[in-house]
């Protein structure tokens, strides 16, 4: 699917978006409705260990290997990592009801790691999802289970909004 079509599925799909979510029935199966949909659409990425989805029991997280999003070091998207991305927000139950956080993995990564994150945050915002960036701070609300498959990338944390 040509990557402008995708874009286009993004930005009439969002407004759908916001009744499913609606029908859901509290945080917890939206979060696992959530996951699944994350799983379906990041299904390349994740079998080729450049994606992984972790359950959260108020949401999920989404880390994307840099390399990825962002090919020979850049610290901008290119056109695959903003497909990669586009996988991401098309995940999204109701974007506007859900509270994003995208931060770096490692915390050390510095200067690079910060401009790649706001190269992601920016990218949402394109769309008018808005996001906070913020350092991952390890043991609070990280999910449970094996480690990341990465050793270094872009992590997005999806809450669902409980108020």
């Amino acid at each position: 699917m040509p990557l402008q079509h995708r874009f286009g599925i993004v930005a009439c799909g969002l407004g759908l978006l916001v009744s499913a979510c609606a029908s859901g029935s509290g945080s917890s199966s939206s979060a696992h409705e959530l996951t699944q949909r994350l799983n379906a659409q990041l299904a390349p990425d994740i079998a080729a260990g450049r994606a992984s989805v972790q359950s959260m029991s108020d949401g999920a997280r989404v880390v994307l290997s840099d390399p990825s999003l962002f090919p020979g070091g850049a610290t901008e998207l290119d056109a695959r990592g903003q497909y990669v991305v586009a996988s991401v927000i098309q995940g999204l139950l109701a974007p506007r009801l859900m509270l994003i956080q995208v931060a770096h993995e490692p915390m050390y990564a510095g200067e690079t790691g910060e401009a790649r994150a706001s190269s992601v945050a920016r990218f949402f915002a394109d769309y008018n999802i808005n996001t906070s960036l913020g350092p991952s701070v390890p043991g609070q609300g990280s999910p449970p289970g094996p480690p990341q498959p990465t050793a270094s990338g872009t992590m997005i944390t999806i809450r669902v909004a409980t108020d």
